[in-house]
């Protein structure tokens, strides 16, 4: 495509997506969740606390903010999710996790009440709780004293796969309906486990459950994987009842799915067979790659979707987790240790999501005459 098609010369956005954003652009989705219901009147008062001038991607910033810091607490207390914390910091984890889920519900609501909504909200908001999902999960883990290892490896990649899951199906099916446990229940069940290490010890984990015998640490993470796997099939049978409703191309459809497989299959074996066993060696530098590489996918097929643009598997992002696997596990580790490649390509990954995202804030905000962190004057 020329460059004239894409406005400044822009390369994620093309001005025929503009044009379709502009025209056809309208936020449906559905949330059933049993305890948002109960959380309304509190969210509603809430929100009425928030200076008209405050812009609501702010408010989205702030929330963001809380966990970006819980995480890095969690991983200076806990560099390879074991080790006791100070109370206090388990305390912390749990308001930020409430702090989080607040400001996140209250940045809609706070764009209603100031007349600002707009497509860069959504697209705003996912992008912060893509990233958010690593970093909640690591945190978590952590108070869980469960480490580093394949258990906790496996957790962090699922949550990744399951919310590109969840918005492949709203690209497809054209809305997104959350189911009555969904996850309001999840970022409670978060604050219980770090409560529980607040008053309880994070050694409370490594106890049996009375019933069953098993300990809490794997009886939790096993409950959470069946509910991810139930949510991943809910969101393939979706789809697969548009595609013949919608009049689809069911290889197109599916192989939408092709970068996010690839790129967890690639991660795995070059976990399974790192010489230096990176997830137990640098398990930091291992989950962030994880935590930047997915929502590099998550947001360009939620800008896709609402820019009424195709998301094809051909993706550019495969390309550095496969020199990482190759150098790795079939060159073994020729030129770097497997811990320093690892961070190199999360800080690649990390790059590549903010260039991403600067471009796109930069160019939706043109275009629909808005600013990303503030409200102009004549909207006060």
């Amino acid at each position: 495509m020329s460059s004239s098609s894409r406005p400044r010369g822009n390369m994620y956005v093309t001005t025929q997506g503009l044009v379709n954003l502009k025209a056809n652009y309208k936020y449906t989705g559905a949330d059933k969740s049993i305890v948002a219901a109960y959380l309304q009147p509190w969210w509603n008062m809430a929100v009425t606390w928030l200076p008209l001038w405050m812009a609501p991607n702010l408010v989205t910033l702030w929330g963001f903010a809380f966990i970006i810091i819980s995480y890095l607490l969690s991983a200076y207390y806990s560099p390879y999710l074991q080790g006791n914390a100070p109370t206090i910091i388990y305390l912390f984890h749990a308001f930020a996790v409430f702090a989080y889920q607040t400001l996140d519900a209250l940045d809609g609501k706070q764009a209603r009440r100031t007349k600002t909504s707009s497509p860069l909200g959504e697209l705003f908001d996912h992008g912060c709780d893509a990233v958010t999902t690593t970093l909640m999960a690591i945190t978590c883990l952590s108070s869980m004293q469960i480490g580093a290892g394949w258990y906790s490896y496996f957790l962090i990649l699922v949550s990744n796969v399951v919310f590109f899951f969840a918005q492949w199906e709203q690209y497809n099916v054209g809305t997104l309906t959350l189911g009555y446990i969904n996850v309001t229940e999840a970022q409670f069940a978060v604050m219980g486990v770090h409560l529980t290490s607040a008053f309880m010890g994070p050694q409370f984990w490594n106890s049996a459950v009375p019933i069953i015998g098993v300990t809490w640490n794997t009886l939790i993470p096993l409950s959470q994987l069946a509910t991810i796997g139930y949510t991943i099939f809910n969101n393939v049978v979706d789809v697969g009842s548009v595609i013949t409703q919608k009049k689809l191309e069911p290889i197109s459809v599916y192989t939408q799915l092709l970068p996010t497989l690839t790129c967890a299959v690639l991660t795995s074996l070059w976990a399974l067979g790192s010489p230096s066993q990176v997830l137990l060696s640098h398990p930091q530098g291992f989950f962030l790659m994880i935590g930047f590489m997915f929502p590099n996918l998550v947001g360009r097929i939620v800008f896709a979707r609402m820019t009424g643009s195709p998301f094809t598997w051909q993706q550019s992002l495969v390309i550095p987790i496969a020199i990482g696997f190759v150098h790795s596990v079939i060159l073994r580790e020729t030129i770097l240790s497997d811990g320093v490649m690892a961070w190199i390509l999360a800080l690649v990954y990390m790059g590549a999501y903010l260039h991403w995202a600067l471009s796109i804030i930069d160019v939706l905000c043109e275009a629909l005459g808005i600013e990303c962190l503030t409200i102009p004057h004549n909207k006060k």
